[in-house]
């Protein structure tokens, strides 16, 4: 940006001129790789070369950040048309200039400051609903670009009953930069498919979440300003009641996230199914949830499908490292907390333990007869707390209806009926 100026020439214009690419007119600074970096650093006689200009841009973190599906190219990076800016920040500066971190969709927060990124001038004279656009030269970067008010000067507004984001927040230098999440989130996969289930969930939200008034009342609740719109990638306000939301589903995983896809089942299926079949692999546990056409592996192609989905510390991989006798409590256990039928080709499957000597041993067979009882008595009970609600609510309880709030089948449903 300051060679462009000092050449009086827009930054798209002098890359093309001079590198004589039509397609610099469309690229994003911050995501460039080495090779292109390296042109912009000899054209700039960039002190310290091309290793300066890597510090400098966010694709070091595009492993970390971004995931193997192409529609979530740039989900987790800013529009380059807007500018987010922290007020105590700018403030702090004796020359003003963004922050890398600003464009971070995950960052809704300053990492200094605890306080809710804006992209819009405090000054409402000055056309306050719409986003401030991207800065062109150096004496820009401190004010708004329409009516040249000091953005220092801007409200620094601290988010209420936010405590998991801005625990994630103060730890994401360590996240970003060595690639390692904390203890206290006890994520047991790699940290980009961290970012892809985080991304998923605040899709989920964003979509299914109550429109108009009910965010009203919401971000007033969490002390955030109540200005449309409300959708998170333009209302940073928004974004961190969805980012929260999220993260708490993530925390203890997968405990909080199995009680959320029990009750979200059709919405989660429906959500994961839009963006295709390449969702993050750690996602595939919640699909042994849901039966298809009766398929006793249900919905897996494989065994190793199978056994990947349930590779958690407890279960391990179908390998040996714990016995025979635990692997099948565990993974028992596992399918009735999923409420799934811990028939034994199913077990065997998982496990690894052939089905001959599931049927041959009787301390084994137990295990599984005692997990087909745990799971009839907690389909039961989900029944009838269903009937209760509805009744509750004033509503006819019918199998369709305790069905739909389920978030079963119909069919699931109709086997129980004679109970009530």
């Amino acid at each position: 940006m300051r060679v462009a100026n000092a050449n009086v020439s827009s930054v798209q214009s002098f890359l093309s001129s001079y590198l004589g690419e039509a397609e610099w007119r469309r690229r994003d600074l911050d995501l460039l790789d080495k090779k292109e970096l390296s042109l912009l650093a000899s054209l700039g006689r960039v002190q310290g070369g091309v290793e300066t200009l890597w510090s400098m841009v966010l694709t070091p973190w595009n492993g970390v950040m971004a995931h193997d599906n192409e529609a979530d190219h740039k989900a987790w990076v800013n529009s380059l048309r807007t500018t987010r800016y922290c007020p105590i920040c700018l403030s702090k500066d004796a020359f003003p200039y963004l922050r890398l971190k600003w464009r971070l969709h995950v960052l809704p927060i300053c990492v200094d400051h605890k306080v809710v990124l804006q992209n819009r001038c405090w000054n409402r004279d000055c056309g306050y609903s719409q986003p401030i656009a991207r800065f062109r030269s150096d004496e820009g970067l401190g004010v708004c670009s329409r009516c040249g008010s000091p953005l220092s000067h801007g409200p620094a507004i601290p988010p209420k009953n936010c405590e998991h984001l801005i625990r994630f927040t103060a730890a994401i230098v360590d996240i970003l930069d060595k690639g390692k999440l904390p203890k206290y989130l006890a994520w047991p996969y790699k940290v980009n498919e961290f970012f892809a289930v985080l991304r998923l969930l605040v899709r989920f939200f964003n979509l299914y979440q109550p429109k108009e008034s009910s965010w009203e009342e919401l971000l007033q609740t969490h002390g955030l300003p109540r200005n449309p719109p409300f959708d998170w990638r333009k209302n940073d306000a928004v974004a961190c009641i969805l980012l929260e939301n999220s993260l708490k589903l993530i925390q203890n995983w997968p405990t909080n996230m199995m009680d959320f896809v029990r009750a979200n089942q059709a919405r989660f299926n429906r959500l994961c199914g839009q963006y295709g079949a390449p969702f993050p692999k750690v996602l595939k546990i919640f699909r042994m949830t849901r039966r298809e056409n009766g398929n006793p592996t249900g919905g897996y192609k494989s065994r190793s499908e199978m056994a990947d989905a349930v590779s958690l510390d407890e279960v391990g991989k179908p390998s040996r490292t714990i016995s025979c006798e635990e692997r099948v409590r565990h993974v028992v256990k596992y399918l009735v907390e999923c409420n799934v039928l811990p028939s034994e080709r199913k077990v065997s499957n998982i496990t690894g333990v052939g089905r001959k000597r599931l049927q041959g041993k009787e301390i084994l067979r137990n295990i599984i007869r005692e997990g087909k009882a745990r799971l009839k008595l907690k389909e039961l009970s989900d029944v009838k707390n269903a009937i209760e609600v509805l009744h509750a609510r004033g509503l006819r309880v019918t199998t369709a209806s305790v069905a739909t709030y389920l978030g079963r089948s119909y069919r699931y449903v109709r086997k129980w009926r004679r109970d009530f």
